[in-house]
């Protein structure tokens, strides 16, 4: 009895921890936004100082949207439509083993919707996750179901970059057309996804993986931003098992639907970014055309998920540039390809995210 009222009374003495105050909540908020902003500040000068030395070629550039061949403007248009069809029947396979509906054209709709959000509030992915469940959620789909395909979703996607990579890699070495640095940081990027790509297969395969890997995760986050945004150990475990136990959901069949999906709308989107170039009377070759759209994508999350639209623009013609193609062609093509592929998109996903606010909620919300 007596040990139990000691370990009460200590209990007692220890000093708690008042919870946050609303003035320290909205100090936290701040920071965040400043720190932010400096982060998009930062990704902006490191484009444009890299963009600077094709300044001048700017008035080239212009000059050749006159004597541009619009039949390939139109063709990217169309193959760009098509890889989209096929982004979205990835969601539907992705969807479908949930007991939720929702029709193709709807759902193309809430794709569209989500690059919007994800530009217009750029959070590292949340905001797009968190439209997608909301949208979702009126065609009878619950939170983890959502998040649980847009895993999905995510893991091809990544399946279809790390081989558009490794071609265009093989292309290249092939070819003979690059430097003795690009030899070394091309492939060495490539093994880099690949081994990502792999331990995350490893790690949702086994449930104590799981939980050494989110116990660990959760430490690393915490030491080093929890100061900012403090994770929870035991949500992000809950959230991993959950993703893991919904993955078996899937069957065969399913997977392979997936993958061909996957890969279908990156070399359409291939496709597309080659067709930017043949409208300029350039003749980009198939492995530098591969390397280059998988190092727009790399690029292009470190720049756009965090740091907002417009980020990453000045950047692409230096990508180009890396590879030898003239100035000129190479701002003109990413032009072109960025207003085919990325900003008429996002614009649509504007009109259509106010359409699909105005259908009736599901009884599942």
């Amino acid at each position: 009895m007596r040990s139990m009222i000691g370990n009460k009374e200590d209990d007692l003495t220890q000093p708690v921890e008042p919870p946050d105050s609303p003035s320290l909540v909205a100090t936290k908020h701040t920071r965040q936004r400043w720190l932010k902003r400096l982060f998009t500040l930062v990704l902006l000068g490191v484009a444009v100082y890299l963009f600077l030395p094709l300044v001048g070629e700017i008035r080239l550039a212009a000059n050749l949207f006159r004597s541009a061949d619009w039949r390939f403007f139109v063709l990217a248009v169309v193959i760009q439509a098509i890889s989209y069809c096929s982004y979205t029947g990835l969601n539907v396979v992705a969807l479908k083993p949930f007991p939720g509906k929702i029709g193709f054209i709807d759902l193309m709709g809430v794709l569209a919707a989500m690059t919007f959000i994800q530009v217009g509030l750029p959070s590292f992915g949340v905001s797009s996750a968190a439209l997608r469940i909301h949208l979702l959620g009126k065609f009878g789909y619950k939170p983890e179901e959502s998040l649980v395909s847009l895993a999905m979703e995510s893991l091809a996607e990544a399946l279809g970059l790390v081989t558009a990579v490794f071609f265009g890699i093989g292309f290249l070495l092939r070819s003979g057309d690059t430097s003795v640095f690009q030899r070394l940081w091309i492939p060495a990027l490539f093994i880099a996804l690949l081994l990502l790509f792999g331990l995350l297969i490893r790690i949702l395969a086994d449930p104590k993986r799981v939980h050494r890997t989110s116990s660990w995760l959760t430490r690393i986050w915490n030491r080093l931003g929890g100061r900012w945004w403090k994770l929870d150990a035991l949500l992000f475990q809950q959230r991993l098992e959950m993703l893991q136990k919904n993955l078996r959901r899937y069957q065969r069949n399913d997977l392979w639907l997936i993958s061909l999906y996957s890969l279908g709308k990156v070399y359409l989107d291939v496709l597309c970014l080659g067709c930017c170039f043949l409208m300029f009377r350039y003749p980009i070759t198939l492995g530098t055309m591969l390397t280059v759209y998988g190092l727009i994508l790399f690029f292009g999350s470190l720049y756009g998920l965090a740091s907002g639209p417009g980020t990453i623009d000045p950047f692409i013609p230096v990508i180009f540039s890396w590879f030898y193609i003239p100035g000129a062609v190479a701002i003109a093509a990413a032009l072109t390809y960025r207003l085919i592929a990325f900003w008429s998109v996002r614009l649509v996903g504007f009109f259509w995210w106010q359409y699909l606010e105005g259908k009736n909620a599901s009884p599942h919300d």
